[in-house]
């Protein structure tokens, strides 16, 4: 494994904590109610918190709308250098989301009924529903900005700030839970109301990094450019379009069990889905931390870092992924003590049952996701919504609506793991369509653009590890442009311009004792050379940057100052907790 796949590695491992949380928060926050609300109100309050999912999927699907697109531009436009239009995105994103929410929270405070009884609910769950649903809507605003946040925080490198937001949730809940249900008797509206605490408390703590100042992404109102809107609705479409389809499916299921596995299926059916989201957290996290960084790479046109993230993810997440749904599998009976105490019940050995065989879809489905991501943003836009239409509605309710009626509820599990493996399918059929023959490598599985990325001939690429590796690079970057046919002058610059700069990183950035790789990449575009060297050392103070190419003693870092008149351009930026540094010759 060479330095740069250990850095790609490194990076990816260390985002998917983080989207896991942000795909958790509301798994989490439905395992506290739920067992709050079968042990402290009683089975039927496990019903109703079931019935209300389609409601979470909807803010899933508006989530995933924003959300989706906004990642994966903001990702492409960093990896451009195109700190502004970042901004843009951010700005749109964060104004759309909290008129959404306004929008919603007055729907579900004004007319509650409505949307119960859009749920399906019976006759006998109005009452209940109704009260639930006005508890939940006063976080729905925080919710959605939370989750907006959770994102962005990341690519401010801001990561533990997110652990502590995402903590205060699970104990402000469980807190408010006890207090509101147990000691001031407010049943399911203060079920729900605890949520809602959670969620503001949570936002509170992620947006105080916004008013702080130390921010890249800001609120500018200037900067908004109001044709990112369209690209931020156009890449987030297959998300919200998946959420929606779980939204219908989630209508579908309710009124088959209903139907074909009555009160006992309903409760099950509910304490899986309260689980379900932890499960999905896992392949969710994986494919966005999948997402983040493959959209960075795509704004590079970094052939091979996308090769080699592929290659991460198709094992070491995969991996990953599989590992989790054994251990899930093999809590099967404690996870279902948590909602319901009688092993001799029915609801009892369904919910175990179910909690056996839904995570056998997980790694299916992250399978899945991960290449519908790599589709939308490689721009395969027909093969993306045909995955999530079958993926999130088609082939599990055709199949539940088959099976059910023969063998209950568990027609609902084995419908799922049916579905992981037509979606599997479906993706290796349009890649062998894509590129007309069987893939060879993993850069065949990418499907990639024609004509993306520098050639493999027109640039080079190099890993430093330690000063040792820094004493050969201006020979072999003066070799390079030799085969370049560069000229003498343009070449001696590039040479001079990649050594300084890579030694200045292993002096200062390597002195705290940790390992640490530069990534350098040495490209002929045009007439130019283009150098881009990322390191993941300690980030620069944007205003300590400005002072280093600018300071009053001209003898002050010489060789940077010498780097900077050779160049056309230097930009730089702090990503994803790495330094990027691009200058052009």
């Amino acid at each position: 494994m060479n330095s740069n796949t250990k850095l790609i590695t490194k990076l990816f491992f260390r985002m998917i904590p983080v989207q896991i949380l942000l795909v958790i928060i509301g798994g989490v926050n439905t395992v506290i109610d739920g067992a709050f609300a079968s042990n402290m109100i009683g089975g039927e309050a496990m019903a109703i918190t079931g019935l209300f999912l389609p409601i979470n999927k909807m803010l899933d699907a508006v989530n995933a709308l924003m959300f989706g697109g906004a990642q994966i531009l903001c990702g492409r436009y960093l990896g451009e250098n195109m700190t502004k239009r970042t901004r843009s995105v951010f700005t749109i994103d964060m104004m759309a989301i909290m008129l959404i929410s306004v929008i919603t929270t007055l729907v579900c405070m004004i007319l509650p009924g409505t949307m119960a009884a859009l749920l399906g609910a019976p006759s006998n769950y109005m009452t209940g529903l109704c009260s639930y649903i006005r508890g939940i809507s006063i976080g729905i605003l925080p919710f959605l900005l939370s989750s907006q946040l959770t994102a962005f925080l990341q690519l401010e490198h801001q990561e533990k700030r997110s652990y502590i937001a995402i903590g205060s949730i699970f104990v402000t809940n469980a807190l408010c839970n006890y207090l509101f249900i147990g000691v001031f008797k407010m049943g399911l509206f203060g079920l729900g109301l605890a949520t809602s605490v959670g969620n503001w408390v949570s936002f509170l703590i992620q947006a105080s990094y916004y008013t702080s100042g130390k921010a890249m992404l800001k609120m500018d109102i200037k900067s908004v450019m109001m044709e990112d809107l369209p690209e931020i609705l156009k890449l987030g479409l297959p998300n919200a379009i998946g959420q929606l389809c779980l939204f219908a499916r989630s209508i579908i299921l309710n009124k088959l069990l209903i139907k074909y596995a009555g009160s006992d299926g309903m409760k099950a059916y509910a304490a899986i889905n309260t689980f379900g989201c932890i499960y999905w957290a896992v392949p969710a996290g994986v494919t966005a931390a999948l997402i983040m960084l493959a959209s960075v790479y795509n704004g590079e046109q970094d052939k091979n870092g996308m090769r080699i993230l592929l290659k991460t993810f198709l094992t070491k997440g995969i991996g990953f992924v599989t590992v989790l749904s054994v251990f899930f599998m093999l809590m099967a009976v404690p996870l279902t003590n948590i909602f319901y105490h009688d092993p001799a019940s029915a609801v009892y050995k369904m919910t175990v049952t179910g909690f056996l065989l839904f995570p056998i879809s997980s790694p299916f489905s992250a399978f899945t996701v991960g290449f519908a991501a790599l589709f939308n943003i490689n721009r395969h836009p027909k093969i993306v919504h045909t995955i999530t239409i079958v993926d999130g509605l088609v082939a599990v309710a055709a199949i539940s609506i088959i099976l059910t009626p023969v063998i209950g509820i568990n027609g609902v599990w084995v419908a799922q793991i049916s579905n992981g493996i037509i979606t599997c399918l479906l993706v290796m059929i349009y890649i062998f369509i894509y590129n007309r023959r069987p893939p060879r490598d993993i850069t065949d599985m990418l499907c990639l653009p024609e004509g993306f990325g520098v050639p493999d001939e027109k640039r080079m690429d190099i890993s430093v590890a330690s000063m040792y590796d820094v004493i050969d690079l201006s020979i072999k970057v003066a070799d390079f442009c030799d085969r370049q046919g560069i000229n003498r002058r343009k070449s001696n610059y590039t040479a001079l311009s990649v050594e300084e700069m890579a030694g200045n990183i292993v002096k200062h950035g390597f002195s705290d004792g940790k390992k640490h790789s530069i990534d350098i990449r040495v490209s002929h575009v045009n007439d130019d050379v283009v150098i881009s060297m990322k390191d993941n050392c300690r980030p620069f103070n944007p205003e300590e940057a400005k002072d280093i190419f600018e300071p009053d003693d001209v003898t002050h870092n010489i060789g940077i100052r010498l780097v900077s008149k050779m160049s056309k351009r230097m930009t730089y930026q702090n990503t994803l907790g790495l330094n990027i540094l691009t200058i052009v010759i």
